[in-house]
């Protein structure tokens, strides 16, 4: 199989992952990200928060802290 192939098929298997995903919470649309971070960084940006805000990030020392901070630092805020 090319490289080419494979890929499309790969996003074939994403995009269907997706809209079974939407159907079963219910929601129009749904989006697969690849990680914790991006996926962060999406939900803040849909929410709202610009380059600027201030985002208030109250955690434990945690390796989930890094993540939520990367990914409000990646937007600038």
């Amino acid at each position: 199989m090319a490289w080419a192939d494979a890929v499309a098929n790969g996003l074939e298997a994403v995009a269907a992952f997706e809209r079974a995903f939407a159907d079963y919470v219910g929601a129009k649309y749904a989006i697969a990200l690849c990680n914790g971070t991006a996926t962060l960084h999406t939900a803040l940006v849909a929410l709202g928060v610009k380059p600027g805000d201030r985002v208030m990030l109250v955690s434990e020392n945690r390796p989930e802290w890094l993540i939520a901070d990367l990914a409000i630092m990646s937007i600038g805020a």
